[in-house]
């Protein structure tokens, strides 16, 4: 019959086979078809549960992926040499704990007390005990970068185990033979002694202290 009509196909973004349902194509919608956001949002699903997108805020983000310092969880999750900061407020003279150093506990003990500090964990304080051959005790700590900020009204410092955008690394790590950076120094754990044969400076456990000598024969005995 020249009256029947024929529904042609649908192309472009909408679809459609013939007078079949009319379908968006896939990859068809642009972010530009989509309607605007508010400012500082993004898209997600924190209901629990399948359902449609919605347009989250910073706040809603934090909470549905628990995390209460985005800086700090930030900093620990990806980097394992997190910065530690300190800052003191010379005029109000208080003290603040600034980057991966927010919201750790911290407790100092009294003689044999026990208590929770958090910081004996990180990377800054875990240091490994060492004893070498001639059986002097040792805390091995590693390389440390340091950057402080002082002017009349404030002074901050910050630490990692890894260099950072204004740090400086203290001369205790430099090897100044071989031109390199020292991956630790082993600091002593007693105070210094004489040993037996009175040609080196020793760090053991229940020895007398060395006296009487001025820093040009300590340093003798210490590289001895």
């Amino acid at each position: 019959n020249a009256n029947n009509y024929t529904h042609p196909n649908h192309t472009g973004d909408v679809t459609s086979d013939g007078d079949g349902a009319t379908t968006i194509a896939n990859d068809a919608v642009t972010n530009a078809k989509l309607a605007n956001m508010a400012t500082l949002t993004i898209k997600g699903n924190n209901t629990g549960a399948t359902a449609d997108p919605v347009d989250l805020s910073v706040e809603d983000t934090k909470t549905m992926l628990d995390i209460t310092d985005v800086t700090t969880k930030r900093l620990d999750a990806i980097d394992p040499f997190s910065i530690y900061g300190f800052h003191w407020d010379k005029t109000t003279n208080a003290f603040t704990r600034t980057l991966s150093s927010l919201g750790r506990t911290v407790n100092v003990g009294v003689d044999d007390e026990l208590v929770l500090n958090e910081f004996d964990r990180t990377e800054l304080f875990n240091w490994q005990k060492v004893v070498d051959d001639y059986g002097n005790h040792f805390k091995r700590i590693p390389t440390l970068y340091f950057k402080k900020t002082i002017t009349e009204t404030e002074e901050t410092i910050e630490v990692s185990r890894r260099y950072f955008a204004g740090a400086y690394l203290p001369w205790c790590f430099w090897d100044f033979t071989n031109g390199v950076v020292l991956p630790y120094v082993d600091i002593g754990c007693h105070i210094g002694s004489l040993s037996d044969d009175g040609t080196r400076l020793e760090s053991k456990p229940g020895k007398y202290p060395l006296i009487n000598k001025n820093i040009v024969q300590m340093r003798t005995l210490a590289q001895a």
